[in-house]
Order: C-alpha cells, then structure tokens, then sequence
C-alpha cells in the first residue's frame, strides 16, 4: 500500500461525534489525532506533522480564529489546512466565515466524510509538492515572507560567507564531450556539492554554467557561517581529490576544483515581478569571485579577512598577493589547508554550531555494501530489499510521529542495521547486529549516547523483546508494516520460502495456521500512527487467512 501518511487533528470534545470522524477517517494512510480543546490542539501542533486539523465549531468558535493565528505563525507556509465543521445546517453561524477557515463542512454521511478528507489530503500534497519545489529555489525566509507579507524586500546583511568554485580548464576538458554528457558530469558533481552545503546549512545561490556559489549566515541564523563555510569547502575539495585518485586508477580524465572564500557585507533577495531570482549583491561577491579566480587545481583560497577569523581552527598559509584594480588596492590571500585540531574539537564545533556531526551517508553505504555482498543467497526474505523497505517506513512514520531529525538518523541506521545479524548466525542474531554497531558507528561520528539508542532499537526487533521508548516501537512498527499492506502476501511467501531454505517446511494448511497465530497471538503495532494507518488492513488480512483455512478444512 502506496499511499501517503498524513496526520488529522481532531479537535472534539463530545466521544461519539469523535468516534464517528476517527471512523471516516481511518484508511488509506490517515492517521487521526484526537484532543478536547484547542490548547492540547496546540501542543500536538508544536510537536507532529499535522497535514488537516478538524474543529468542531459547535464548542470552539470563539477561539477558532486566535488558533488558527497562532499556528500559521508558527509554521507559516508550512501550515495545515483548517476545517471547521458542524452537525447540522441550523447552527452555521455568519461568523464563522470570518474565522480565517480553509473550509466549513457540514458532518455527513460516512463516505461524504471520507470523501471529504481524501479531496483535502490530495489537496495538502499538491500543495506539499509545489512548497518543496520552491524550497529547492529559494531560502525558506524567503518563501515565509511571501506567505507572510505577500512580498519581499532586499535585505542588507553585514557579515556574510560567500564561496566560488568553479572546474579548472573547464572549457579544455568539455571540448571533446557531448552537451549531454558535460551536463551529466555536471550534475554528478553538482549533486554531491548540494549534500555537502546542506549538511553544513549553507545556502547555495545558483550555478552558471561550471561556476557553483554559496552563501552563509544570509538566508539562516546558525552560528559560524565563516567556519561552516571553511569546513564546507574542505570536503568538496576532498571529494574532488578522491574522485581524482579514481579516474587516474583507471586511467581515465578528471576534473579537478577551485574554490575561492572571502566575508563581508551584501544585499540580498529578490528583485522584479518576473521570473523570481534569488540572488545576492555588492564587493563582498566580487572580491570572493576574484579570489576564486586566483586560485588554482583542487586548492582553496581565502581572503586575509577570512584568515584572521579561521587560522586558530584551520591549517592556513600566505599564498599570494593580486591587484584588485577598480579597488585601487591588493588583496592578500591564502591557502586554506585542514582543519587542525583535534577530533573531539571538530565535534564540538559541530554541536556549537548547530551542525549533524554524523556523516550518515558513509555510514548507510558501508551498511548496505555488507549487507548486498555478504548475506547469504539463502536469505531470501530478511535481504537487502526487507532493510530498505523497514527504513523507508520509519521515515514515514517519523514525519508523521514528529522526531527530532537527529533522532531520524538514528531510526534509520537502526532500521538498516537490524538485520546484519543475518549474515553470520540466523537465530538470536540482533547481538551480532549490536557487535557490528558498536565497532564501525564510531567511524562515522556516532557518540556512545547515539549508539546506545541504536543498539536498544535493535534489540527491540526480537520477538522476544518489548520496545520501550518510542524510536524502538517505530522500528518495530516498521518491521513489519508490510503486515497492514497490500504486498503482504508478498513478503510472507518469501518469509515461507526462507524458512524452507533453513530446515522448516509448512503445508498449507499449517502454514495459514502458522500466520494467523502470529497475527492474533504474538504480534502488535505499537505506535498509535501504525494502529491506525496499518491495523484495520491487517485485521482484513485475518479475515481473508480465516476465510481461506475454511475451505482448506
């Protein structure tokens, strides 16, 4: 089952008329969230993904409209949709219309009310869709003030970290390549660069052709822009070197970087009513365009203004001097190295600066390699194809549950590693799972505190074990969501065939016998999102085992 997960508050006080909109709602990857009143309403609104939020008007017109304030301001573009609604015709009042509403319902029929729903959650994603498309053009304060003011003014800003890099002999290099094929090594690089300046919650502004720029502590409030620029820069060198010390392996051509640094003040935002384009102003740019200029193969520059901010963190050296012309002056620049103290500075770096200190990226390929290349042909069932599906559904029951992105990596490295187990022992496996954490997640900045969560999360997998906190019941939950999906029967042909593979053979009556215990007797969803998303289509699977062991008697 395919569809997405989308979290409703309802706001009812009256358990019948609650029991009757749960009902509605249920299915189809609803997840209804029920409260009394509109203060508990804002507290879930604080913590949860909320898609639609259903008031009862009948009890909480009076504060509908001071609600519905408050969350947009809270979450601005990023708001629900609010659904006011009443039992009857008779009690619409005018006023209602004025309450900032996104719709006014009358409550009807079950499929009215279904139907209802499903025309505003394909509305909410529709929606969903065209925010993460702008998301991907704009700096969200950006997006926020046009939720907000309908507009956006260029903003001065004192103290920004602007980065050129651009490919050495760019123009040579492409001469003999196709448009395509330039534009597919482009992406290639381009893409990883992205990942990169997320991670250190940095801005990139555009590319122009084979030029790539990016700015700090412009569009963001985190700490550091200089330093996390710095930082930045360093890995996209780095990659760059490495993809170099590949291509040469293999005798093939590589592209090789240049990048160039420098801190000032500049304009920044949105200029015209067309073709809306973010961009940035002032020397600041162009002293850091002209340093980027100046430096050469895999080598990054910054300005003295730069150096004498960073050169306590960082391995620099004097490098050159060039005329800055139209200025009437020189620039003097140097060469950014390393990052030169230790690693337990770099984490706290890290930590101060508001910055993931895990590399989770590294960390899910080394997973993965082991899994594809070392789990036994044999595992026909808990394989590669079952840790992607797990992970992939705790990333959707973490949305909608309301985790902290932190706490996401964690639940997602646990969701991979879970079944690594299987590699050397099929039984009681979970500790050898354990092992593995334990001795490669330091590698990838885990902290012990962060391992231990992801051990307990895996040892929660065991049949014999009860999760605890609410990171264990999700995974849990996503171990076996397939048993409310559509591809259940799917999975479990290949679990049968699995356990064939190792000595345990069923007919067909005993093993329709063997699902329904499980179903009835050992298994439970945990979290309330699963229950209620995954528990009716699970109890449809019962019905229909039951319905086919009739006719086997």
């Amino acid at each position: 089952m395919t569809n997405r997960f989308l979290s409703i508050l309802i706001i009812e006080p009256d358990n019948d008329s609650a029991d009757h909109l749960n009902n509605s709602i249920l299915g189809n990857g609803n997840n209804p969230i029920r409260v009394e009143n509109l203060e508990k309403a804002m507290e879930i609104v604080q913590n949860r993904n909320i898609g639609l939020i259903l008031i009862n008007l009948e009890y909480f017109a009076e504060g509908t409209k001071l609600f519905v304030h408050n969350v947009k301001s809270l979450l601005h573009f990023k708001s629900p949709w609010f659904i006011g609604y009443v039992s009857n015709e008779a009690q619409i009042n005018k006023s209602y219309f004025n309450l900032n509403l996104t719709d006014l319902w009358l409550t009807g029929s079950f499929h009215f009310m279904r139907e209802k729903i499903e025309n505003w959650k394909q509305i909410y994603f529709e929606r969903r869709r065209v925010d993460d498309f702008f998301a991907h053009l704009y700096p969200e304060t950006i997006i926020s003030d046009f939720y907000d003011q309908k507009h956006t003014d260029p903003k001065k800003i004192h103290d920004a970290a602007i980065m050129f890099t651009d490919f050495v002999e760019f123009s040579f290099k492409t001469k003999t390549l196709t448009p395509e094929r330039v534009a597919k090594k482009l992406t290639k690089y381009f893409n990883r660069f992205d990942e990169i300046i997320r991670r250190y919650r940095l801005e990139k502004v555009k590319t122009i052709g084979d030029a790539y720029m990016v700015i700090g502590g412009v569009s963001e409030s985190n700490p550091n822009p200089i330093m996390r620029m710095c930082l930045a820069a360093l890995e996209i060198r780095n990659y760059m070197e490495t993809q170099k010390a590949v291509s040469q392996a293999f005798n093939r051509d590589f592209w090789e970087v240049r990048i160039g640094i420098h801190q000032g003040p500049l304009v920044a935002g949105i200029i015209g009513k067309t073709k809306f384009h973010f961009d940035v102003w002032g020397d600041s740019v162009n002293i850091a365009a002209r340093t980027e200029k100046a430096s050469t193969s895999n080598t990054i520059l910054i300005t003295e203004q730069v150096n004498e901010q960073v050169k306590s963190f960082f391995q620099t050296t004097s490098s050159k001097t060039i005329e800055v012309a139209k200025r009437g002056g020189k620039l003097n620049l140097f060469e950014l190295q390393d990052f030169n103290k230790n690693a337990n500075s770099l984490i706290d770096f890290h930590k101060n600066s508001n910055l993931e200190i895990i590399d989770f990226k590294k960390a899910r390929n080394l997973i993965i390699r082991q899994l594809k290349s070392l789990l036994p042909v044999t595992c026909v069932y808990h394989n590669l194809k079952h840790s992607l599906d797990v992970e992939r559904a705790c990333i959707r029951y973490a949305n909608v549950e309301g985790i902290s992105e932190h706490e996401k990596v964690l639940l997602r490295t646990a969701a991979l590693l879970h079944d690594v187990g299987f590699i050397h022992e099929y039984e009681n496996n979970e500790y050898l799972a354990v092992q593995f954490a334990s001795l490669h997640l330091p590698e990838f900045g885990y902290s012990s505190d962060d391992i231990s969560i992801i051990v307990n999360c895996v040892l929660s997998t065991n049949e014999k074990s009860v999760p605890q906190t609410n990171l264990e019941k999700i995974l849990c939950d996503s171990d076996l969501d397939y048993l409310g999906r559509e591809d259940y029967y799917e999975n479990v042909q290949n679990l049968r065939s699995e356990l064939y593979n190792f000595g345990h053979e069923f007919t067909e009556k005993s093993w329709i016998d063997f699902q329904l215990n499980f179903l009835e007797n050992k298994h439970k969803y945990y979290t309330d999102s699963a229950k209620n998303i995954r528990g009716m289509y699970k109890e449809k699977r019962i019905l229909e085992l039951k319905k086919t062991r009739s006719l086997l008697a």
